[in-house]
């Protein structure tokens, strides 16, 4: 668990709720956090708070102490909280940040920035296949979507497929997947993935029913070990059924 101390976090929360209902412009905070090696920059007025939120209660504790983390890959970074969670606590692993929105991509960067060689970054959408795909953004910057590309003047982003992905950065085994990307597990999970058969453990938060449906589907021939943690969905210890 990580604490900000009462004074702070009574503070922190209060700018947070002037800054939601548009009393104080919109800002950039820095948080520091036991558990972290440096402090963390966060938007008031945004789910960045939210997504901070979820770590300070424990969301994530479950997929600690997980054996042997060297390389762990991030769907939907966001700015970064949940992949510097993660290298703090892995500190031999290395991680590859993917995050489509640009806005969130800078901040995400400037978070990880500490962890140096041990990261590398993405500004780009998982998809079912290589091309563009549109952000489609809500107000808060949390729950940016993607989606096929059918507005010349909406913000436009490569999308690369898990195969495309992996290759490129030389991965050859996942030992811990966290996917959050706002429904766009529709089509990363019910096209090709046979990529599954390199990932040790997933972490994901699943958006409604389709999602689930389409997850579940894609690990039919794997065994793992199911929990949840919140709004997460946990895939511990995936292997082929041939091979249990």
């Amino acid at each position: 668990m990580h604490y900000l101390g009462i004074r702070v976090a009574l503070r922190f929360t209060f700018l947070d709720k002037l800054a939601r209902v548009h009393l104080i412009s919109e800002k950039l905070v820095l948080v520091e956090s036991r558990g972290f090696g440096s402090p963390l920059t966060l938007r008031l007025g945004s789910s960045d708070v939210d997504v901070y939120d979820q770590l300070i209660r424990g969301t994530y504790v479950p997929m600690l102490h997980l054996p042997g983390v060297r390389t762990i890959v991030d769907l939907g970074s966001n700015i970064g909280l949940v992949a510097a969670y993660f290298l703090t606590n892995y500190p031999d692993s290395r991680l590859l940040a993917v995050e489509a929105d640009p806005s969130n991509f800078a901040l995400c960067r400037t978070n990880l920035e500490r962890y140096g060689k041990r990261v590398q970054a993405v500004n780009a959408a998982i998809w079912s296949s290589n091309g563009q795909v549109q952000l489609k953004r809500f107000r808060d910057y949390y729950a940016t979507q993607t989606e096929p590309v059918d507005n010349s003047s909406a913000v436009i982003v490569p999308a690369q497929d898990m195969q495309t992905l992996l290759a490129a950065f030389t991965i050859d085994t996942i030992d811990l997947l966290k996917v959050n990307i706002e429904g766009a597990e529709l089509e990363l999970f019910r096209s090709r993935v046979d990529w599954l058969n390199r990932v040790n453990s997933v972490v994901i938060e699943l958006h409604g029913a389709e999602c689930e449906k389409v997850f579940f589907d894609a690990l039919t021939e794997y065994r793992y070990g199911l929990a949840s943690s919140g709004t997460l969905t946990i895939c511990r210890n995936l292997r082929k059924a041939e091979q249990v």
